[in-house]
Protein backbone atom coordinates (compact mmCIF):
# COMPACT_ATOMS: atom_id res chain seq x y z
CA UNK A 1 0.00 0.00 0.00
CA UNK A 2 1.25 3.16 -1.00
CA UNK A 3 0.91 4.94 2.69
CA UNK A 4 2.07 8.46 1.02
CA UNK A 5 -1.62 8.53 -0.68
CA UNK A 6 -3.24 8.96 2.38
CA UNK A 7 -1.62 12.02 3.90
CA UNK A 8 -4.64 14.29 4.92
CA UNK A 9 -4.71 17.49 4.25
CA UNK A 10 -6.87 20.92 5.40
CA UNK A 11 -8.09 23.93 3.44
CA UNK A 12 -9.83 26.33 6.03
CA UNK A 13 -10.26 29.82 5.42
CA UNK A 14 -10.66 31.22 8.79
CA UNK A 15 -10.76 29.20 12.02
CA UNK A 16 -14.20 28.45 13.45
CA UNK A 17 -16.01 31.48 14.75
CA UNK A 18 -18.05 32.52 17.29
CA UNK A 19 -21.42 33.65 14.87
CA UNK A 20 -22.00 31.21 12.60
CA UNK A 21 -20.49 30.72 9.12
CA UNK A 22 -22.76 31.52 6.34
CA UNK A 23 -23.42 27.25 4.40
CA UNK A 24 -22.50 27.13 0.86
CA UNK A 25 -23.20 24.65 -0.96
CA UNK A 26 -20.44 21.98 -1.21
CA UNK A 27 -18.12 21.83 -3.98
CA UNK A 28 -18.93 19.71 -6.87
CA UNK A 29 -19.05 16.85 -7.55
CA UNK A 30 -18.60 15.18 -4.22
CA UNK A 31 -21.84 13.61 -2.50
CA UNK A 32 -23.29 11.34 -0.01
CA UNK A 33 -23.04 8.10 -0.31
CA UNK A 34 -25.94 5.61 0.89
CA UNK A 35 -25.51 4.38 4.62
CA UNK A 36 -26.02 0.52 2.96
CA UNK A 37 -22.85 1.35 1.14
CA UNK A 38 -19.89 -0.83 1.90
CA UNK A 39 -17.62 1.72 1.20
CA UNK A 40 -20.03 3.93 4.03
CA UNK A 41 -19.79 1.28 6.27
CA UNK A 42 -15.72 1.36 5.80
CA UNK A 43 -15.75 5.68 6.78
CA UNK A 44 -18.46 4.79 9.65
CA UNK A 45 -15.63 2.16 11.07
CA UNK A 46 -12.87 4.60 10.63
CA UNK A 47 -15.38 6.91 12.42
CA UNK A 48 -16.28 4.67 15.61
CA UNK A 49 -12.18 3.65 15.61
CA UNK A 50 -11.01 7.52 15.26
CA UNK A 51 -13.74 8.34 18.31
CA UNK A 52 -12.19 5.96 20.41
CA UNK A 53 -9.06 6.89 20.07
CA UNK A 54 -9.72 10.39 20.80
CA UNK A 55 -11.24 9.63 24.09
CA UNK A 56 -8.05 8.56 25.20
CA UNK A 57 -5.98 11.26 23.47
CA UNK A 58 -8.70 13.72 25.56
CA UNK A 59 -7.34 12.23 29.08
CA UNK A 60 -3.79 13.42 27.74
CA UNK A 61 -1.70 15.34 30.80
CA UNK A 62 -1.37 18.27 27.75
CA UNK A 63 -4.44 20.22 28.21
CA UNK A 64 -4.47 22.02 24.81
CA UNK A 65 -4.06 18.62 23.11
CA UNK A 66 -6.99 17.24 25.59
CA UNK A 67 -9.31 20.29 25.00
CA UNK A 68 -8.26 19.95 21.19
CA UNK A 69 -9.44 15.82 21.26
CA UNK A 70 -12.70 17.07 23.17
CA UNK A 71 -13.44 19.34 20.42
CA UNK A 72 -12.50 16.92 17.36
CA UNK A 73 -14.67 14.16 18.91
CA UNK A 74 -17.76 16.08 19.15
CA UNK A 75 -17.12 17.62 15.30
CA UNK A 76 -16.63 14.41 14.09
CA UNK A 77 -19.28 12.39 15.29
CA UNK A 78 -21.81 14.25 13.40
CA UNK A 79 -19.47 15.04 10.41
CA UNK A 80 -20.92 14.09 7.40
CA UNK A 81 -18.82 12.35 4.48
CA UNK A 82 -19.00 13.79 0.73
CA UNK A 83 -16.83 11.76 -1.26
CA UNK A 84 -15.12 12.23 -4.76
CA UNK A 85 -17.15 11.66 -7.76
CA UNK A 86 -15.47 12.06 -10.85
CA UNK A 87 -12.05 13.85 -12.35
CA UNK A 88 -13.21 17.43 -11.67
CA UNK A 89 -12.99 16.47 -7.94
CA UNK A 90 -9.77 14.87 -8.59
CA UNK A 91 -8.39 17.83 -9.49
CA UNK A 92 -9.68 19.68 -6.60
CA UNK A 93 -7.43 17.28 -4.72
CA UNK A 94 -4.78 17.38 -6.57
CA UNK A 95 -4.29 21.30 -6.49
CA UNK A 96 -4.15 20.85 -2.29
CA UNK A 97 -2.25 17.73 -2.22
CA UNK A 98 -4.73 15.82 -0.35
CA UNK A 99 -6.81 13.08 0.62
CA UNK A 100 -9.34 14.25 2.45
CA UNK A 101 -10.28 18.25 3.08
CA UNK A 102 -12.57 20.30 5.24
CA UNK A 103 -13.62 23.24 4.09
CA UNK A 104 -15.19 26.68 6.56
CA UNK A 105 -17.81 27.01 3.73
CA UNK A 106 -19.10 23.82 3.98
CA UNK A 107 -19.39 22.95 8.36
CA UNK A 108 -19.21 19.54 9.54
CA UNK A 109 -18.16 18.08 6.40
CA UNK A 110 -15.05 15.91 5.49
CA UNK A 111 -14.54 15.74 2.03
CA UNK A 112 -12.87 12.60 0.76
CA UNK A 113 -10.77 12.44 -2.27
CA UNK A 114 -10.56 9.62 -4.87
CA UNK A 115 -7.07 8.22 -4.03
CA UNK A 116 -8.13 7.56 -0.53
CA UNK A 117 -11.49 5.80 -2.07
CA UNK A 118 -9.19 3.65 -4.40
CA UNK A 119 -7.83 2.33 -1.79
CA UNK A 120 -10.92 1.80 0.52
CA UNK A 121 -12.32 -0.15 -2.38
CA UNK A 122 -9.47 -1.98 -3.81
CA UNK A 123 -7.12 -2.83 -0.61
CA UNK A 124 -7.25 -6.57 0.33
CA UNK A 125 -7.37 -5.77 3.97
CA UNK A 126 -9.47 -2.86 5.39
CA UNK A 127 -7.19 0.63 6.11
CA UNK A 128 -9.40 1.66 9.27
CA UNK A 129 -6.37 2.58 11.18
CA UNK A 130 -6.00 4.94 8.25
CA UNK A 131 -8.34 6.41 7.67
CA UNK A 132 -9.20 6.52 11.58
CA UNK A 133 -5.59 8.56 11.48
CA UNK A 134 -6.74 10.92 8.54
CA UNK A 135 -10.38 11.21 10.46
CA UNK A 136 -8.69 12.85 13.33
CA UNK A 137 -6.69 15.05 11.76
CA UNK A 138 -9.57 16.67 9.84
CA UNK A 139 -11.49 16.45 13.22
CA UNK A 140 -9.20 18.89 14.48
CA UNK A 141 -9.84 21.28 11.71
CA UNK A 142 -13.67 20.99 11.94
CA UNK A 143 -13.26 22.01 15.89
CA UNK A 144 -11.52 25.17 14.73
CA UNK A 145 -7.87 24.48 14.55
CA UNK A 146 -6.06 25.40 10.94
CA UNK A 147 -2.47 24.51 12.52
CA UNK A 148 -1.10 21.52 10.59
CA UNK A 149 1.45 21.18 13.30
CA UNK A 150 -1.64 20.63 16.24
CA UNK A 151 -3.83 18.39 14.17
CA UNK A 152 -1.00 16.62 13.02
CA UNK A 153 0.10 16.21 16.77
CA UNK A 154 -3.48 14.63 18.16
CA UNK A 155 -3.74 12.35 14.83
CA UNK A 156 -0.34 10.90 16.31
CA UNK A 157 -1.04 10.63 19.66
CA UNK A 158 -4.55 9.48 19.20
CA UNK A 159 -3.13 6.60 16.71
CA UNK A 160 -0.50 5.82 19.08
CA UNK A 161 -3.09 5.02 21.87
CA UNK A 162 -4.62 2.40 19.36
CA UNK A 163 -2.49 0.42 17.36
CA UNK A 164 0.80 2.20 18.15
CA UNK A 165 1.80 2.66 14.70
CA UNK A 166 0.27 5.61 13.24
CA UNK A 167 1.21 6.74 9.88
CA UNK A 168 3.99 9.36 9.47
CA UNK A 169 2.73 11.02 5.78
CA UNK A 170 1.44 13.75 7.59
CA UNK A 171 4.90 14.30 9.71
CA UNK A 172 6.26 14.36 6.73
CA UNK A 173 3.96 16.78 4.87
CA UNK A 174 4.64 19.28 7.76
CA UNK A 175 8.12 18.77 9.23
CA UNK A 176 9.40 22.09 7.95
CA UNK A 177 6.88 24.00 9.64
CA UNK A 178 6.20 22.26 12.79
CA UNK A 179 8.93 22.22 15.22
CA UNK A 180 7.73 19.56 17.48
CA UNK A 181 8.42 16.30 15.09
Amino acid sequence: MNLALFVAGAVLAAPASATEPEVAAPPQPFYELDPSNSESQQYEAARARALAWLAVAGNSADASLAALAGGAAAQLSAAHFLVAADAAADQRCASIRASFFVLDTSPGTIFVCADTRWHVLHEPDPVTDMLAQALVHEAAHLAGTADECAATLLELEAARSGDGRPNMGNVHRYAAQCEAF
